[in-house]
């Protein structure tokens, strides 16, 4: 999902933008407590009302003039929600990514997973709104020159404007660049396009040049949680979505998942998850 062909990146960029709108339109957030898993970058503005929000199992408000960034592989759910909600949100392909020039981009990531909603200034917020107005007419104007460049260009814009913000409003994101966010960013970037294919670290390790060893102490060092909890982080979180949202076999998620068959699956599912793959199915 997330291996990209770099040639067609504005291609990839403008089929994946999309605005939401709540109460006019589709949403970014489910109002509901069901369960989604992004698969996409994105952000949503509050413009009125409130909701309670459950991100990565955490619990977030989101109020006036408050933004939520949904990175890929975040779960997310609303929980309840003011009956005046307004509010609208993009969210496109996470190569969009690739195309900010962040120095300390690895401390960036993991200020908005430790908290994703933040509070904006008025001024801020209707900045925001409009960028992210002009982004969709811009998209709709496919009859002038440059226009995939144009709409690329005003995403990256966004991008930037909404990491301004989180840098000015969170306790969350470092201001200085080290090594370690460097590593950070490329094992993560590494990881997202090739869990599917590859669970070894020692495969990201060689990808990086580095020894398994000394990967594994920066990323721990670096979030305190070991370099292969993400990548079976990522396994486990496809998976379920797979076992929620799909019509797959148990054999085919296995095969998806590129495990050899269906029994090594379902041990390494249990041994993460706590329960069976079907177990899991029943009770979702």
């Amino acid at each position: 999902m997330l291996a990209l062909h770099r040639k067609n990146t504005n291609n990839r960029i403008m089929g994946h933008l999309k605005l939401y709108t709540y109460p006019n339109g589709s949403q970014v957030l489910p109002v509901s407590k069901n369960t989604i898993q992004s698969d996409f970058v994105g952000y949503f503005l509050c413009l009125k009302g409130s909701a309670e929000l459950l991100v990565d199992m955490k619990k977030y408000v989101l109020k006036e003039g408050s933004i939520c960034v949904v990175l890929p592989y975040s779960t997310i759910s609303v929980e309840s929600h003011s009956p005046d909600l307004q509010g609208l949100g993009i969210t496109t392909d996470p190569q969009i990514l690739d195309s900010l020039k962040i120095p300390n981009v690895g401390s960036y990531f993991l200020g908005v997973k430790n908290c994703p909603v933040v509070d904006v200034a008025n001024n801020e917020a209707d900045s925001l709104y409009e960028l992210s107005m002009l982004i969709i007419k811009k998209q709709k104007q496919k009859n002038i020159n440059f226009h995939q460049h144009i709409v690329h260009s005003l995403t990256v814009a966004l991008c930037y404007e909404i990491a301004s913000y989180y840098q000015k409003y969170s306790t969350s994101i470092e201001n200085s660049y080290t090594r370690q966010d460097d590593i950070f960013r490329n094992f993560i970037n590494l990881v997202y396009k090739n869990f599917k294919e590859n669970r070894s670290l020692e495969f990201y390790a060689n990808k990086m040049f580095l020894t398994t060893r000394y990967l594994s102490s920066v990323i721990k060092q670096k979030t305190g949680t070991p370099a292969s909890h993400w990548v079976t982080a990522m396994v486990i979180t496809e998976a379920k979505n797979l076992l929620k949202n799909s019509n797959l076999s148990v054999q085919q998620i296995a095969i998806e998942l590129n495990f050899p068959n269906a029994s090594f699956f379902g041990q390494y599912f249990r041994k993460y998850a706590g329960c069976t793959p079907n177990d899991y199915r029943r009770n979702r």
